[in-house]
C-alpha cells in the first residue's frame, strides 16, 4: 500500500512538474501571451485635407445614398429623423461649438453637447478629435409633406462653418 500511495505522489509531482516547465518554456518564448493591446493596431492614418478647418461626416439615418454626397430620408408627416455622426475642429486648441440642422433654409435642431469618438481619434491619431461625437432627434411637426431640402453643418469656436452632409427629405402622409 505504501507503494501503491508513493506511486500516485510520484505520478502526480511529475505530471506538476512538467505543466509547470512547459508552462515556464511557453512564458519565456512567447511574450504575446501577456501582452494586452492598448487600442487596436491601425495600418493607415487618415490626413487631415490641407486648408480644412472643420472634419466631420454623418453617420446614420440616410435611407438611400444618391450622387454628389447627397441621401434621401423618408418619413411620415409629423414623426422624427434621427441623425448621427461626428464633426472636429483640425486647429489645434479649436473646438467645435455646435452641429446644426438646416431644412429648406431655416435651422430646425441644433446640437452642442459632444460625446466620445475615439475610433475618429484613433483614424488620425489625433486625440484631440476623440470628443467629437454627436447625435441629434428632429421633430418634424410643422413640416408639410413633399420634397424638402438641408444639410448639417458644424460651427467651430472661431464661427467658421462647414457643412457635413447635404440630405433630401422625403415626407409621406
Amino acid at each position: 500500500m505504501t507503494f501503491e500511495v508513493r506511486r500516485c505522489a510520484y505520478s502526480a509531482a511529475v505530471g506538476l512538474a512538467w505543466i509547470l516547465l512547459l508552462l515556464l518554456v511557453a512564458l519565456h518564448k512567447q511574450f504575446w501571451i501577456l501582452r494586452i493591446p492598448s487600442r487596436p493596431a491601425l495600418t493607415h492614418v487618415m490626413k487631415v485635407p490641407p486648408g480644412s478647418f472643420i472634419l466631420g461626416a454623418v453617420d446614420l439615418a440616410l435611407d438611400s445614398p444618391r450622387p454628389g454626397g447627397t441621401g434621401q430620408i423618408v418619413v411620415p408627416v409629423h414623426s422624427f429623423v434621427d441623425l448621427r455622426g461626428w464633426a472636429t475642429s483640425t486647429v489645434p486648441g479649436k473646438t467645435i461649438q455646435r452641429v446644426s440642422f438646416i431644412l429648406d433654409g431655416r435651422t430646425v435642431c441644433q446640437q452642442t453637447h459632444f460625446y466620445p469618438r475615439f475610433d475618429v481619434a484613433a483614424a488620425f491619431a489625433r486625440p484631440d478629435f476623440a470628443m467629437s461625437g454627436w447625435e441629434m432627434s428632429v421633430k418634424l411637426d410643422d413640416i408639410d409633406s413633399g420634397q424638402h431640402w438641408g444639410r448639417v453643418e458644424a460651427a467651430d469656436s472661431d464661427g467658421r462653418t462647414a457643412p457635413l452632409r447635404s440630405l433630401e427629405l422625403a415626407v409621406i402622409q
